[in-house]
Formats: structure tokens, sequence, C-alpha cells
């Protein structure tokens, strides 16, 4: 995958998405992703988005970096589909971030072990963050994944152990 496409990915799905999803084990990097984008659908539908609101969310996403940036209707569509792709509620915060590591390993990447070594590190250092309700604690943990994942250089070794 390439580069900027892997980030992209890490920073508008995963960083809502490094949580593992148990339903999505043995499936391809494409089937991923698209359940991801379906999700996101489902809850643009639910949260009654409007298309712009949908279609605008990844760069708004990479624009914000403060909880107040995002309106609350963003802030549950960031939990909505971090509860669909876990497969988990975050009413048991320890076991929906405990999820979390092993996405890494039922997602197909072709990153390298100390890759997803640091992305694991990541997860852990913001998994305690929380805000006031659940949308806002997603939100928080999701910019502190963004903000440390924007630190580290994943373009050192963007191939996977061989």
């Amino acid at each position: 995958m390439h580069l900027q496409s892997m980030m992209r990915f890490w920073t508008t799905i995963l960083f809502a998405l490094l949580f593992a999803f148990p339903l999505i084990q043995g499936k391809t990097l494409k089937e991923w992703q698209q359940f991801a984008k379906d999700a996101r659908k489902e809850c643009a539908e639910q949260l009654e988005l409007s298309d712009a609101e949908f279609n605008n969310f990844n760069s708004t996403l990479k624009e914000k970096n403060n909880l107040a940036d995002f309106t609350a209707k963003q802030r549950c569509f960031m939990k909505c589909v971090t509860e669909k792709l876990t497969g988990e509620s975050m009413n048991d915060m320890e076991k929906f971030m405990g999820r979390t590591k092993k996405l890494l390993d039922e997602i197909p990447f072709n990153i390298s072990s100390t890759k997803k070594e640091k992305l694991s590190e990541i997860i852990i250092e913001c998994q305690n963050l929380r805000g006031e309700n659940d949308c806002d604690t997603i939100v928080l943990i999701q910019l502190c994944e963004k903000e440390k994942l924007q630190k580290f250089d994943f373009a050192t070794d963007d191939k996977g152990d061989e």
C-alpha cells in the first residue's frame, strides 16, 4: 500500500478503527476497506449527516486537532463508526480497547513488525483518555493517536516482514 494511502487510512479510519473486529478475521484488506466504508455510510444515515458532511469528513478530520473543533454530530459519527468496526460498545472500555492490538494482526496490512509494535504503543499511550461522554472520548483518543502517528516515520520501512 502506498505510504500516503496507508497514512490516510490510519489517520482517518484507523484512529477510529484501531480497534480489533472479530467478524473481519480472514478478510482481505479490500474487504476490510469496504466494510469500513459501509459502516461509515450506515452511521451517516443513522445520524442524518448531510452528503456534504459525510463526503467532507476525511478532510475535516485531518484539519482538526482539538475536541472543540468537532460538532457533536461529528463526534458521535466517529463513535458510531468505531463501535460498528470493533463490534463492541464503548460501555466496557477495557474490552473495547482490549481489541485494539488484535486489529494489527487481523487486517492484512503489509507492514513490518516494528511498525505494528509502534502502532500498538501509540494505542496504549492514548487509551485512557476520557471525555464527558463516549462521543468525546473516542475523538480524544483518535486525536491523540493522530498526533503520535504524525510523529512516527512510516517511510523508513514501508515493506512488511518477509
